[in-house]
């Protein structure tokens, strides 16, 4: 595979983490990352995609488990799966957090303000991102704890450093989100964060009236919402959440501890259905971006082998945007499919072998 832009710039700077110990956070999706460690004095990556583990545990010569926090480890460099929210507060102090740029800012303000603790005096924040996902002007995010400069721009990526003389602003912890009696917390790098968004929203609506029973998968947990939500009803015997964000399933179990869950339920790490088992019902909102570009591969992949994880009176509850067209796709591979709810937005599916 070939290296990112992010990771061409970054190898052009390998000086700056030479013989330093070094904690490495944020959009960490190419495992081409882990060669230019190997002259650090240790580094520590904390990894919240799961398939992005599961590439850089094989280039270890590992293979990812599917539990939702897990870790690996070769020589001086350490990878853990898991909520950075969490693991932070169990690490050893670094002189060097490279932070790579995540989607959304709030999320790499959060990861600094909780990681800046476990820097050393005289410690360097190293900050990095593609320009096109604010890159450019990232320097930004830095100017409350000192100030940065520009070390390099190249592949239309840029490098930022900082060695802070003051704190990062702690940010305020996000009100829960109430829907139907469950109250759920929120989490800035969780899909949906404040709000339940339109499209699960509107599967939510359309469940109401399905008579879900036996084990029910929400795949794509997110918060927890769908699975919490069809606990609810009497014929659904157990439940499982899965997703392929740490933080996500971190959020999740939270959620299920808060809303008192006392159905037998379980929650696991999986690149859609890779560690799933089999299920009366899926319900899924799948995703259909891939860092800042639309991709829906995952989701046509999770169609294509959805019916073999169904039992034989299974089905899958699937919402999309309409231009999406999943009904179309879903009729390839399902012998029946039905449209539950379609609005100008969004479209709900139920698609199974009766």
């Amino acid at each position: 595979m070939a290296a990112s832009n992010l990771t061409e710039l970054l190898s052009r700077n390998l000086e700056l983490l030479k013989d330093r110990r070094v904690l490495i956070l944020g959009q960490l999706d190419d495992s081409g990352l882990i060669p230019l460690l190997k002259d650090c004095k240790s580094a520590v990556l904390i990894v919240d995609d799961y398939v992005s583990y599961q590439n850089m545990a094989a280039l270890l010569g590992q293979k990812a488990g599917k539990e939702a926090s897990q870790s690996c480890e070769y020589k001086q460099v350490r990878i853990l799966f898991g909520a950075a929210s969490r693991l932070l507060e169990t690490l050893p102090k670094c002189d060097t957090l490279l932070m790579l740029l995540t989607k959304n800012k709030q999320s790499t303000r959060l990861l600094l303000s909780k990681a800046q603790p476990l820097l050393e005096e005289q410690g360097r924040i190293l900050l990095a991102g593609a320009n096109a996902g604010g890159g450019k002007s990232a320097d930004s995010l830095l100017k409350e704890a000192g100030s940065p400069y520009k070390v390099d721009s190249a592949r239309k990526c840029t490098l930022f450093a900082l060695e802070p003389t003051a704190p990062f602003h702690a940010l305020k912890e996000p009100a829960c989100v109430s829907y139907e009696g469950l109250k759920l917390r929120q989490h800035p790098q969780v899909f949906s964060y404040g709000e339940v968004d339109g499209g699960t929203a509107l599967l939510l609506e359309a469940l109401k009236e399905q008579e879900l029973f036996g084990h029910v998968l929400d795949l794509g947990c997110g918060c927890g919402i769908v699975g919490l939500s069809a606990a609810s009803k009497t014929e659904v015997s157990a439940l499982s959440f899965c997703d392929a964000s740490a933080e996500a399933l971190s959020l999740c179990a939270q959620n299920c501890r808060l809303n008192g869950l006392n159905k037998p339920y379980e929650i696991f790490a999986s690149d859609m259905l890779s560690n799933a088992g089999t299920y009366e019902a899926i319900c899924v909102n799948p995703p259909f971006h891939q860092g800042l570009d639309q991709n829906n591969q995952a989701a046509l992949g999770m169609i294509a082998k959805a019916l073999e994880h169904l039992s034989s009176q299974g089905s899958l509850y699937l919402v999309g945007n309409g231009f999406l067209h999943y009904e179309t796709v879903l009729r390839e591979h399902f012998p029946k499919v039905e449209v539950l709810r379609k609005t100008s937005k969004f479209t709900v599916c139920k698609a199974g072998s009766v």
